[in-house]
């Protein structure tokens, strides 16, 4: 089906955002259909199967002491020669312990009920029908019979039912919307779940920036290969441009979950510093109800002062005191309303209800922002876990032969990679950009990205680097030319 669009009275709309109830002008944009599947099974002769089968959990005595064994029904039958019996609940005192008949009998004791311990074994029908294994089936046959349903149309698009992480795309999901939050922003309402995918969207999108300069300086690399002819320098150059962009988009990653928690620590010490927070919302509380209060009496003053107003000489001689007397009341609750309301906001520490009214508004503020920055960071921190495996897998995969060759040439281009991030972090942070921190995130994360030998254990390839270009080329003079095998090794790892 495919309802209408509807606001919060569940009203449908037109495309002005008005209220209609003709279908031609009604917004329809989510058409759906709901499947419903049965989770029992049913057998072969269209008899329906029992969910799960139940089991009796038996005790005998064995050579090494208690034995505890499951047995259906119908296993049980034969167990029993075997020695099997069931247990029942009996109560010991205030608890309930598990024996068998005669061991309860044995000991006095009294029996809670007549059921024996028992587990449910569920049917391999249904276990195979809600198993993860099974769904990972059916969104892929969906995907393919879509996909031949956009060809026959002959539409472009093509829908893929894999994870990012299962298709290798190195981005992070963003999350459903739903047609309400679609219709928030569209009418220009920022959401919080808008904003968070905005968020993840520019984090893409630098990702993919970091990708195609990657992409760009391995063509080079590929073209100068070709003119010279140095085939051994280009995969060296390649696998060292790898690392090196994975380590940048690391301290990238690393620098913004630093520099944003500690703008998280600040807001979150503004809203509870001093019981900020609870007491703007026990003031806004009281103003609330105080607004309403005072409209019911305003109104209900007004009212009087009509009726005075419209009454004759014999009526207002009759009735007039009695409706100022009325109205005199209304006055003195409306006075003491506002001597509590002033008494509540000076013990919350505000003046006046507009300042209430003020502080309430920068609080809900904070608040939003406090979550969008908590969501942002934990994105970060899923970025650079991935980081992390993806430059320990190529890391672990060198040899001790091309080590030499491939950590000069990942010194040579790492002052280039360290530029990149400082310039995207200085237009993000304006002045607002720490070098001291950027320093400090870059040793933090030569230490994070490590990989394991084999035989040492976690080695920090960096620590390697940062003993400088001398140790490295006297660790090339000791060895012969890389041979063409070790070549071939680093070009299929």
């Amino acid at each position: 089906h495919n309802p209408p669009v509807m606001d919060d009275h569940k009203r449908p709309l037109n495309a002005e955002g008005n209220p209609t109830n003709n279908p031609e002008e009604m917004i329809y944009r989510n058409p759906h259909c709901h499947i419903m599947l049965t989770v029992r099974p049913i057998a072969e002769d269209g008899s329906w199967e029992a969910k799960s089968k139940q089991q009796y959990v038996c005790i005998r005595d064995g050579e090494n002491g208690k034995e505890t064994k499951n047995f259906t029904a119908e296993e049980f039958k034969t167990a029993q020669a075997d020695g099997w019996k069931k247990q029942y609940q009996f109560k010991d005192g205030k608890d309930k312990i598990w024996l068998t008949q005669e061991e309860g009998e044995l000991r006095g004791l009294e029996r809670v009920n007549k059921f024996p311990k028992t587990i449910k074994l569920q049917n391999e029908k249904t276990e195979i029908w809600n198993s993860r294994e099974s769904l990972l089936i059916w969104r892929e046959r969906w995907a393919v019979s879509a996909n031949e349903a956009l060809e026959e149309a002959g539409k472009d698009a093509r829908i893929d039912h894999r994870s990012y992480a299962d298709q290798g795309l190195d981005q992070i999901p963003t999350v459903h919307m739903g047609p309400r939050v679609m219709q928030l922003e569209k009418e220009g309402n920022e959401t919080d779940i808008g904003s968070l995918n905005r968020q993840i969207k520019a984090e893409n999108s630098y990702i993919q920036k970091l990708r195609e300069q990657l992409s760009e300086m391995v063509d080079s690399v590929i073209k100068a290969v070709d003119e010279t002819k140095e085939k051994a320098k280009s995969l060296y150059e390649k696998t060292a441009h790898k690392l090196e962009s994975i380590r940048a988009r690391f301290i990238g990653s690393s620098y913004r979950i630093e520099a944003y928690d500690e703008t998280r620590k600040k807001v979150e010490f503004s809203l509870k510093n001093g019981s900020r927070l609870t007491n703007v919302k026990r003031a806004e509380e009281r103003r609330r109800e105080s607004e309403r209060k005072e409209k019911t009496y305003v109104k209900k003053s007004h009212s009087l002062q009509e009726e005075l107003a419209g009454l004759s000489r014999v009526e207002e001689l009759l009735r007039g005191k009695k409706l100022q007397s009325r109205i005199s009341d209304i006055q003195l609750k409306l006075e003491k309303l506002h001597e509590t309301d002033n008494m509540i906001y000076r013990e919350c520490g505000f003046d006046s209800a507009d300042e209430v009214k003020a502080e309430y508004k920068r609080c809900l503020k904070e608040e939003k922002k406090l979550t969008r920055i908590e969501a942002y960071i934990r994105e970060l921190r899923g970025t650079c876990n991935n980081d992390k495996n993806d430059f320990r897998s190529i890391s672990s995969n060198v040899s001790e032969e091309d080590k030499a060759p491939l950590d000069q040439e990942r010194i040579r281009i790492r002052g280039e990679y360290e530029e990149m991030v400082q310039s995207d972090l200085q237009k993000e942070f304006g002045a607002g950009y720490d070098q001291d921190r950027f320093t400090r995130t870059a040793k933090s994360a030569d230490k994070k990205l490590s990989y394991d030998d084999g035989q040492e254990g976690k080695v920090n390839i960096h620590e390697m680097l940062e003993k400088g270009k001398e140790e490295i080329q006297s660790r090339e003079e000791g060895r012969d030319d890389v041979s063409k095998e070790s070549h071939n090794r680093l070009g299929r790892d």
